[in-house]
């Protein structure tokens, strides 16, 4: 099954959405610390990939 691009309101709710996960894994201790990497990458990349839409 293809991927389809996310629209720009969606790609604002999941970095939003990420942020939120991170710091729930974050507060849960060091155990989590991969988890809370993993979703500040994800955010990242859907912050970047907004901000470069909007630009472009």
């Amino acid at each position: 099954m293809p991927r389809r691009t996310l629209d720009t309101a969606e790609l604002y709710d999941a970095a939003r959405w990420e942020l939120l996960r991170a710091g729930y894994f974050e507060s849960r201790g060091d155990h989590y610390r991969g988890q809370v990497q993993e979703c500040r990458v994800l955010a990242d990349h859907y912050s970047r990939t907004l901000q470069e839409r909007e630009q472009g």
